[in-house]
């Protein structure tokens, strides 16, 4: 029987595969790659993948994909204020 932790890594891999499929590879980040000052800053709900969208298009595609699937989405900016 799979532990939680291990289901939460299998999905999170899931997410990133699938993201990886509408833009480049070194566009997605999978949690499992956060550094752990953004983790501690997240608070307890950390999202499964972080991904930069370069052009509108690879962002239409994204919150596509994000609707069919079910995901939330958090639009963010670079991070400033």
């Amino acid at each position: 029987m799979l532990t939680a932790g291990q289901i939460t890594i299998i999905l999170a891999l899931l997410l990133t595969a699938a993201l990886a499929t509408l833009v480049p590879n070194d566009q997605v980040i999978d949690s499992s790659q956060f550094p752990a000052w953004l983790v501690q800053a997240l608070g307890p709900v950390v999202p499964g993948a972080l991904v930069y969208p370069q052009s509108e298009a690879e962002l239409a595609a994204i919150i596509s994909c994000a609707y069919r699937q079910g995901w939330r989405v958090l639009p963010c900016g670079n991070g400033s204020k």
